[in-house]
């Protein structure tokens, strides 16, 4: 442990980020590990942002196998995107008439149990293999888009399904990077959303749709799937660190749309779903 740890110290030293190495390959850490001290991190052909990041994961104690990184960077490239999360903010833009399926004919991420509602998602987006273990779905089964997972996860990585890893540093502009987290999994799925080049990048759910506790539950159901009710100081520390963590996006804040005018989070320009251009004519 300790010769990978000096190994990952000497790497983030001379870190050159070359993104276009290894984005359509699954790799181990003992491959990685392996090409480096064989042919050296230069002519490996490894990319050194790569082997950061594996390495990274098994001092986390967590899965080793990341990837695969094709057809993300800049995917959706000037084109609208909606990420929705299950938060209160949510609820509110379901009472001001949006409807789920409204995305349809849009690029979409839809994060953790709120798939459950919405299977027709482009991309599904979860931190925690409960989503697995407690839907009412079959998630693997029934959700036909693609699927990013954290590593931690420990599901294989296949054509479709891309396992991710984060990291504290800030936005990541490519896949291979790392996404930018605290651990909570719609923070993260902005930088994804950031990362395919999409704008505008539409956020809902993701804020507390003005809710200061969390005695009735933090998301926008009351049968939520997961909700965890009166945990107080972890409530008040979301509070508290999604609009800090937020901060970290101002150089590309025109991007997104906080669609939660109730919501805390203001490094994003705020809206109502009701003034999205994409939605007009559709709300009921």
């Amino acid at each position: 442990m300790l010769e990978m740890r000096n190994l990952l110290r000497e790497v983030r030293k001379s870190e050159a980020r070359s993104n276009e190495q290894h984005i359509g390959k699954v790799m181990s850490v003992a491959d990685v590990v392996r090409m480096h001290r064989e042919q050296g991190r230069l002519q490996s052909g490894v990319d050194e942002t790569w082997l950061r990041l594996q390495l990274q994961a098994v001092l986390d104690g967590q899965a080793s196998m990341l990837g695969p990184y094709d057809n993300i960077d800049g995917c959706w490239k000037g084109e609208p995107c909606f990420v929705i999360g299950g938060s209160r903010g949510l609820g509110n833009a379901l009472k001001e008439g949006f409807a789920l399926n409204m995305l349809d004919s849009f690029h979409s991420i839809g994060i953790n149990h709120v798939v459950e509602y919405y299977l027709n998602f482009e991309w599904l987006f979860f931190m925690d293999k409960r989503l697995l273990t407690i839907s009412k779905w079959d998630i693997m089964k029934e959700y036909k888009g693609r699927i990013f997972a954290h590593v931690k996860t420990r599901i294989s990585p296949s054509n479709r399904t891309v396992i991710i890893y984060t990291q504290s540093d800030g936005p990541a502009e490519h896949i291979v990077q790392g996404l930018y987290s605290f651990v909570v999994s719609g923070m993260t799925a902005i930088n994804l959303a950031l990362i395919t080049g999409a704008n505008p990048i539409y956020l809902f759910g993701l804020d507390n749709g003005g809710l200061k506790h969390d005695h009735d539950g933090t998301h926008y159901k009351a049968d939520y799937p997961g909700e965890v009710r009166n945990r107080m100081r972890s409530w008040s520390k979301f509070l508290q660190r999604i609009p800090e963590m937020c901060l970290k996006y101002a150089p590309w804040a025109d991007r997104f749309v906080n669609v939660d005018p109730l919501g805390d989070i203001t490094v994003f320009k705020k809206m109502s779903v009701r003034d999205i251009p994409e939605l007009k004519g559709r709300l009921k």
